[in-house]
């Protein structure tokens, strides 16, 4: 139970970061050293990293309305639940 003991035998060999799991440090390079995007904005085709900042992008480019905000994301889940 390394979360107790405080161990953090994984490092990032690009900031010296150190993590408790490796899961963490794999996440912790994909988020923070990469510069893959595989998530696109169907409305202004701007690409990021998370579906999370995607979603903060669409709720930017239809100016706040959370109906047509809601109605992108479904969209989203639905092609994901088709492939």
């Amino acid at each position: 139970m390394r979360v107790h003991t405080g161990d953090k035998p994984y490092r990032c060999s690009l900031c010296e970061i150190r993590f408790s799991d490796s899961s963490h440090l794999q996440r912790h390079k994909y988020y923070v050293h990469s510069n893959r995007k595989l998530h696109d904005c169907r409305n202004c085709g701007k690409m990021f990293k998370s579906s999370h900042e995607l979603k903060h992008d669409v709720h930017t480019d239809t100016s706040g309305h959370v109906d047509t905000v809601q109605t992108v994301l479904d969209d989203i889940t639905i092609s994901r639940h088709i492939c």
